[in-house]
């Protein structure tokens, strides 16, 4: 799993470099002054867990930062977002909470799957044991009002473990 986030990193960090330097010694065109300026939302280095934070919760929302896995009949969406925070695990949990009040379903719906997974981090076992969140259908923006409800609940019984930091 380190390797296939390790692997993406590394793709898209190519990615944008290559997309950098693509734009090296061209003119602005007509519609684009000199002034203009390009942001590039550059994926985080291997040892920032902070930036991986940050850069991973701007990407939850995003549609297009998916990946696919699994032969041609049984081909699976794998959310990259949600993925990487669920791997990053207790430190996740407070701004994913956050992200359940969100207007965007399908940014509320990846919370969801992430906070599932970050909760099950060995950082939070000695203190929770095996009762990590546990959601009865992920993946399912219809499921999302019963499965923030639940979110929710776990939250209240755990959110001290945040504030002893």
């Amino acid at each position: 799993m380190k390797q296939r986030a390790l692997y993406r990193l590394l793709l898209g960090v190519t990615i944008a470099s290559s997309l950098a330097l693509a734009g090296c010694g061209s003119s602005p065109s007509s519609e684009q002054s000199e002034d203009t300026e390009v942001t590039v939302d550059t994926p985080p280095t291997a040892d920032s867990a902070a930036d991986s934070l940050s850069y991973n919760l701007r990407r939850l929302a995003d549609r297009d930062f998916v990946d696919s896995y699994g032969d041609g009949e049984n081909e699976k969406v794998w959310y990259t977002a949600a993925e990487n925070l669920g791997e990053i695990g207790k430190q996740a949990i407070p701004p994913l909470i956050e992200r359940l009040d969100s207007s965007d379903d399908y940014e509320v719906m990846l919370a969801l799957y992430a906070l599932q997974l970050a909760s099950q981090d060995e950082a939070l076992a000695e203190d929770i044991g095996d009762n990590y969140l546990r959601l009865p259908s992920v993946l399912n923006p219809r499921a999302n009002p019963q499965n923030r409800a639940i979110a929710l609940s776990w939250w209240q019984q755990y959110q001290h473990l945040w504030s002893q930091q």
